[in-house]
């Protein structure tokens, strides 16, 4: 992360799969949140978004092949509809999860989440380095106060 990039981000996301942490620092706080969990690491492309209420999914639909930061990747969409009246609406409306995984990877690189409830929330991966990385990536600035869940 550069200097300049601290003023346009809200979160920076550290996951290190190896050590099963997830790290949210928040610059502008300076507050690192350390959680122990798999679940930061997406390893395949996940379903659609699980509400509380009993949904109709119409499946999923393939998308085909594309290429997203230098790498091969498949995309899937996912539909749920939510029916008039499941969570305080009065027509049906549709949540749409989209997912773009890299075979080389094995993690996904971009997924977009739609939904009206929420509006639309993107998570991607960029600037993707491979290989063997400088140990100081995964490590938690000294000025950063740390809190653990």
């Amino acid at each position: 992360m550069h200097a300049d990039d601290v003023e346009t981000l809200s979160v920076v996301e550290i996951i290190d799969p190896a050590q099963h942490l997830r790290i949210s620092l928040e610059p502008l706080e300076k507050t690192a949140t350390v959680l122990e969990s798999d679940l930061g690491v997406r390893l395949s492309p996940v379903g659609p978004t699980q509400p509380s209420v009993r949904v109709k999914k119409t499946g999923e639909e393939e998308l085909g092949a594309s290429n997203l930061e230098g790498f091969a990747v498949i995309g899937k969409r996912f539909t749920t509809v939510i029916p008039a009246g499941r969570v305080g609406n009065d027509k049906s409306f549709n949540a749409v999860d989209e997912a773009w995984f890299s075979p080389d990877l094995q993690i996904v690189v971009r997924q977009t989440v739609e939904d009206p409830r929420n509006g639309t929330d993107v998570w991607k991966l960029t600037k993707i380095q491979t290989g063997e990385q400088d140990p100081a990536l995964f490590e938690i600035p000294p000025d950063y106060k740390v809190v653990r869940r």
